[in-house]
């Protein structure tokens, strides 16, 4: 057990506890990154709602000018916490990378807006309660499309490589 437990602390450095514990539970390493992406992707979208309060609240913003900044800075925190942070991928091209990311963000964040405008304009929906079931909706596809995006290694290719060896 002891030397168990030695072998999974080398594979994961000490400062990421979090993952540590997902390895010795034996999470696959797409389990743990869809977790991190889960955790980190509930903080980001707490500060947008935050944020976006704040625009529309405290600045008077117009709320789809607000959420449109909320967007452009969600973006930007997304991007840095997907490569470095949740598929620690810092082997690819960072433009390729980047470019890649932003071309399906575009997609995504296209949809997410104009649902959002619809909800609030034509349905007179809470306008934090259409940011919270965009969020829901979209979430689902952006994880298979960031792995894609962001993993050096996608765990399919790293089997095939397993297994002929």
């Amino acid at each position: 057990m002891a030397d168990l437990i030695d072998n999974y602390f080398l594979e994961v450095s000490p400062r990421r506890p979090i993952e540590y514990i997902m390895r010795f539970m034996r999470f696959s390493e797409t389990q743990i990154k869809f977790i991190k992406f889960t955790l980190f992707g509930g903080v980001v979208f707490t500060w947008g709602l935050l944020l976006n309060f704040f625009t529309v609240e405290v600045l008077h913003a117009d709320k789809k000018i607000a959420y449109l900044f909320v967007i452009s800075s969600q973006i930007l925190i997304c991007f840095f916490l997907n490569r470095y942070v949740i598929f620690e991928n810092s082997e690819r091209n960072f433009f390729q990378t980047f470019s890649g990311y932003l071309a399906a963000l575009a997609l995504f964040r296209m949809a997410d807006w104009t649902l959002y405008v619809i909800q609030i304009h034509w349905f007179a929906l809470p306008y934090l309660l259409a940011q919270t079931l965009n969020n829901f909706f979209i979430f689902f596809a952006k994880f298979p499309i960031y792995r894609i995006i962001f993993d050096s290694r996608p765990s399919h290719v790293a089997m095939k490589r397993k297994n002929a060896k």
